[in-house]
């Protein structure tokens, strides 16, 4: 009777930990979604910004490019470095916070210096939700589920992109009809300061329910630990001895991650460089595919917002989530390494699209392509952070996922539109830029998933290696 009692306990406890962690999940979904519509929105206004504030070509591009992605890559480190040390929820609040208030003060800016200093704040507030998110994640479900619970994470990502076109246009468009004259606090602004304010609002909510809503495992079991710890002590022992416990956060094991990080060195490099390598690919195509709409078939880049945007959501978020579904079936079937399979399936599809991409004679056709691309695109796009996760113990696991995040934004910002551009400038010609794409996804995701099957005897290595660190703590109370 009391087994079964013990039982039942533990099937409650496990069942209110995993509703707290869909909680987190959500939210951070919802954070995610309001980041890229901060980040991508100045994009949808260059024109108002630069006649009002006088900024050239040149400066407008370090804004969109430059002020975001350098610092959001410079400061992922040191920030997960705390999250491994801290309280996650603190950091998550405090960042989303942060970056919806520099998105907002970037209203208030006259010049492109102030400007510049708000979006690196955006970049710097944002540089917190992928390590911190992460970690906090991994250690609010089991393995089994922790795919699907990471593909509705970063859905968020491809919902905001997508929703960054729709929905940050019709902003775009409210505020250009100088609609919002009668909200309080925005009379006389242009319409594009008006757009940034509002585009800030959600994130200032979000991290208000981050701040209350959500808990941190780690926290919470520093806190039970030191509760039992008291009450050992509160009670007399044989020759008035008191017990003592341990720290259950487990810190951030500074002295330890170098040994880590030498034992797995393998798997790290080889993933940290097959998955950017992967995203060089995606982000070129992402970044050229609408001039190559443009110059080819004569499509405005309004419509080509509009197609990108539904594309996005639809094939895109789909490919996210089903590929956290199939991954977390798969692993529950003995598939232990079937975050780097799918990936190796993704990138062979990508690189077999893109080869097709010079024969698209017609918009319809290169619309067919785009779909299947953005869904593969979107199937390992949870592969790389599941992967930190599932070889790295608890009290580095942020750290970890930020040198992934870092490699990403570097080698895969960095290479991805600039691989596109020079390849197009070889070839000579204005309208090669098919011709280029295919190259750019032909080459790098083949070299990815040759890249990945050989990390895959590393992997099971690390993987076994960790098992016997549980991706989160397990309550018994």
């Amino acid at each position: 009777m009391r087994a079964h009692e013990s039982m039942t306990l533990r099937q409650d406890i496990q069942s209110s930990s995993e509703r707290r962690g869909w909680r987190v999940v959500i939210l951070l979904m919802l954070a995610g979604i309001a980041g890229q519509i901060d980040k991508s929105l100045l994009s949808l206004m260059v024109g108002p910004i630069q006649k009002d504030l006088a900024i050239t070509d040149l400066q407008m591009s370090l804004l969109l490019g430059f002020a975001f992605a350098v610092f959001m890559a410079v400061a992922s480190l040191p920030l997960a470095w705390l999250a491994d040390r801290s309280d996650r929820r603190i950091i998550l609040a405090v960042g989303v916070g942060a970056w919806s208030v520099m998105t907002a003060l970037g209203a208030f800016t006259n010049d492109f210096t102030t400007l510049f200093i708000t979006r690196a704040g955006v970049g710097v507030g944002e540089a917190c939700l992928i390590p911190a998110g992460g970690a906090l994640i991994a250690d609010s479900f089991s393995r089994d589920r922790l795919a699907r619970a990471n593909s509705v994470f970063i859905v968020g990502g491809a919902f905001g992109a997508g929703l960054s076109l729709l929905v940050g246009g019709g902003i775009v468009q409210w505020v250009s009809s100088g609609a919002y004259g009668s909200i309080p606090g925005l009379s006389g602004l242009h319409g594009w300061q008006a757009a940034l304010i509002l585009a800030a609002a959600p994130g200032v909510v979000l991290a208000a329910l981050i701040a209350l809503m959500v808990r941190d495992p780690r926290t919470v079991a520093a806190a039970t630990a030191k509760a039992r710890t008291d009450s050992v002590n509160e009670t007399p022992s044989v020759g008035g001895a008191a017990r003592s416990g341990g720290d259950a956060s487990s810190g951030g094991g500074d002295e330890s991650i170098g040994e880590f990080f030498r034992e797995h060195r393998t798997t790290l490099l080889t993933l940290w460089l097959a998955y950017p390598l992967a995203s060089a690919a995606a982000q070129g195509w992402l970044g050229w595919i609408p001039a190559h709409l443009s110059r080819s078939f004569g499509l405005d880049p309004g419509h080509a917002a509009v197609y990108f945007g539904l594309l996005i959501l639809t094939c895109g978020a789909g490919g996210t989530l089903l590929g956290g579904y199939i991954t977390d079936v798969l692993f529950r079937r003995g598939n232990s390494d079937a975050a780097l399979k799918i990936s190796i399936f993704s990138f062979l599809c990508l690189a077999l699209i893109g080869a097709l991409t010079p024969l698209a004679g017609s918009l319809t056709a290169m619309l067919c392509l785009l779909g299947p691309f953005f869904f593969f695109a979107g199937l390992m796009a949870v592969m790389p952070t599941l992967a930190m996760q599932l070889i790295t113990p608890p009290q580095y696991r942020a750290r970890v996922i930020a040198g992934m995040l870092l490699a990403v934004t570097l080698i895969g910002g960095g290479l991805g539109p600039t691989a596109v551009a020079l390849i197009e400038r070889l070839l000579g010609s204005p309208h090669s830029m098919g011709v280029a794409l295919a190259l750019t996804a032909g080459v790098l995701c083949p070299i990815s998933a040759l890249l990945l099957h050989f990390a895959r005897a590393p992997f099971a290595r690390s993987l076994a290696a960790t098992a016997g660190a549980p991706l989160r703590r397990e309550s018994t109370e």
